[in-house]
């Protein structure tokens, strides 16, 4: 559930309601263009961002975590009757998508091309060489879920009973 779409098909307001479909329409149009825009906000802002520490030459990013959220992409791809709207991430490694999404169990983590994993220790200052670590996990952040539930779902049902509103305030 990487990619939500949102997907209007117009289709029913040209086949059914001829004149009155060319009212609907573009306002439809515009409606869903910023419901996606909405939704890939939501995306973003629920996306686990780490923290900037403030060195001396200004802000310094810890992780490469960070870039995940600024790599997010709203495309748009219109056909005949319908517009699609995707957000999707340019992540060169869609995997690790997954692990923010659903998060990881608890592992070990061993030296595969080496005898001992390095890394600097930040607290300290210090180099740490060690055999083996174990990594606590990571808990689930759901947002390309909750952006879906919380933002997309309940703006397209609002947008669906305007629309059906406007329909039944012109049939009239």
């Amino acid at each position: 559930m990487i990619a939500p779409r949102i997907l209007v098909d117009y289709s029913i307001f040209e086949k059914k309601m001829g004149k009155l479909g060319t009212k609907v329409i573009p306002r439809a149009r515009i409606t869903a263009q910023i419901i996606a825009k909405y939704g890939l906000k939501a995306v973003i802002l629920f996306t686990l961002r780490t923290p900037v520490k403030k060195g001396r030459g200004g802000s310094v990013r810890t992780s490469g975590r960070q870039h995940i959220a600024d790599l997010w992409q709203l495309s748009h791809d219109r056909r005949a009757t319908m517009d699609v709207y995707t957000i999707r991430n340019l992540y060169p490694r869609q995997e690790v998508i997954v692990y923010f999404e659903e998060g990881t169990r608890g592992h070990d983590i061993k030296p595969v091309r080496r005898q001992s994993l390095h890394w600097y220790d930040e607290d300290s200052g210090a180099d740490v060489f060690s055999k083996g670590v174990y990594n606590p996990g990571m808990a689930a952040t759901r947002m390309v879920e909750r952006a879906e539930r919380d933002v997309i779902k309940p703006r397209v049902e609002l947008w669906m009973r305007e629309t059906l509103a406007l329909v039944d305030k012109e049939m009239r």
